[in-house]
């Protein structure tokens, strides 16, 4: 679904691959020329940048969109990661991190500006929600992160692994984040290989139950940090909202739709 932060044309990075081949066959296109453009996007390049494709095309998708792309300074550097700050069109930011060594990193990502679950050891917790990602906002993170790390390093640039563990509860934006995941994993597009991504989640069971019928190979890893109830609920407020016991029964239903079990983390995240 096209998403909106602001009146503009919406961004070509807010288009699934599948509304961008309806919108070519309106304008009396081929349907090879979807795959054209989801690979230039993939690499950042202006409309106007397109080569391979007729003029007057380029000129159609300037008039309707925006290419949505995100931009960084170089990033802070510590303890074997890389963080980006990237300024989005309203002038909120969210950052990114960059984790391993160029050819073979994980690229964590951010789906909200802030985060609503006011977890005692998360910053982005301490300022509070403002608002969810669009689709495109996620995706920018992930072509940004492919764009510095090719130019730091000479190499494609792409990540090993994409983790769903940055600013936010993704299960808080879950529309957008199921839809940048369908579509990195497109055969018709990046082909990114679903079993490389993983989705965190602080513990939103009833988004458990859902993603639990997704027909997605992608990963789930659920925030315990605490053995114990009592302990989880003075460092994690949702403890209050989905206990223990609810979590764990919900994470035993995933396993039994024949899903990988959860990845379940108990030491602080980024």
């Amino acid at each position: 679904m096209i998403s909106r932060v602001s009146a503009e044309h919406p961004s070509l990075l807010d288009l699934s691959p599948r509304e961008l081949e309806r919108w070519l066959a309106e304008q009396s296109e081929d349907p090879y020329r979807a795959s054209q453009i989801l690979r230039w996007i993939s690499l950042q390049t202006p409309i106007a940048a397109m080569s391979d494709l007729p003029q007057g095309l380029r000129s159609r998708l300037q008039d309707q969109f925006t290419e949505g792309y995100l931009a960084s300074d170089q990033g802070i550097e510590g303890e074997g990661a890389v963080r980006f700050l990237f300024r989005l069109k309203d002038g909120e930011a969210v950052e990114s991190v960059r984790i391993g060594e160029p050819a073979d990193y994980t690229a964590c990502l951010s789906t909200q500006v802030g985060c609503g679950l006011r977890c005692s050891f998360c910053a982005s917790g301490k300022f509070g929600w403002t608002r969810n990602l669009t689709q495109g906002e996620i995706l920018g993170q992930v072509f940004a992160l492919r764009a510095l790390t090719a130019a730091q390093s000479g190499l494609d640039g792409w990540p090993r692994h994409l983790v769903y563990m940055g600013m936010g509860e993704p299960f808080h934006n879950y529309s957008a984040t199921l839809e940048s995941v369908r579509y990195l994993i497109d055969p018709n597009g990046i082909n990114f290989g679903a079993r490389r991504i993983t989705i965190s989640t602080a513990g939103l069971v009833p988004e458990i139950y859902r993603f639990a019928e997704e027909d997605l190979q992608v990963g789930l890893a659920v925030s315990l940090h605490a053995p114990s109830s009592e302990l989880r609920r003075s460092l994690m407020p949702i403890e209050e909202v989905y206990p223990l016991s609810r979590l764990l029964k919900a994470c035993q239903t995933y396993i039994e739709k024949d899903r990988t079990p959860p990845d379940f983390r108990v030491c602080p995240s980024l």
